[in-house]
């Protein structure tokens, strides 16, 4: 399983795009070829222990969808999960306002996010 998380529709067209790439991706390749899904629960990808987010992390150095999982994350808001290679932050208001935005991970891209290169 993924740690990819369900999101429950209406999504934003972004995020929906990102959730629809990355699952057809993954679905594109055999199971033991993506290590969160070969791990078979994930567990580590969606834990806040130290040394399951390092495994998971390592796990991700090798993923063949790493470029869609990385815009997963993105469009999604990924929320306190390891996502291509990196943890994404827990989104609390702080966070989020931090980011510019103060919307929840559900209906992220619904107003295109400004990003500072």
């Amino acid at each position: 399983m993924s740690p990819a998380p369900i999101l429950v529709p209406p999504l934003a067209p972004r995020a929906a795009d990102a959730t629809e790439h990355l699952h057809a991706a993954i679905a594109a390749l055999p199971p033991w070829a993506v290590p969160c899904v070969a791990d078979g629960h994930g567990r580590d990808w969606t834990s806040d222990h130290p040394a399951a987010i390092d495994r998971a992390i390592a796990g991700c150095s090798s993923c063949p969808v790493l470029a869609q999982c990385e815009a997963f994350g993105v469009a999604t808001r990924a929320d306190g999960v390891v996502l291509a290679g990196r943890r994404w932050a827990k989104h609390t208001a702080k966070n989020l306002r931090a980011r510019g935005s103060d919307t929840s991970p559900a209906s992220a891209g619904t107003e295109e996010r400004k990003t500072s290169a």
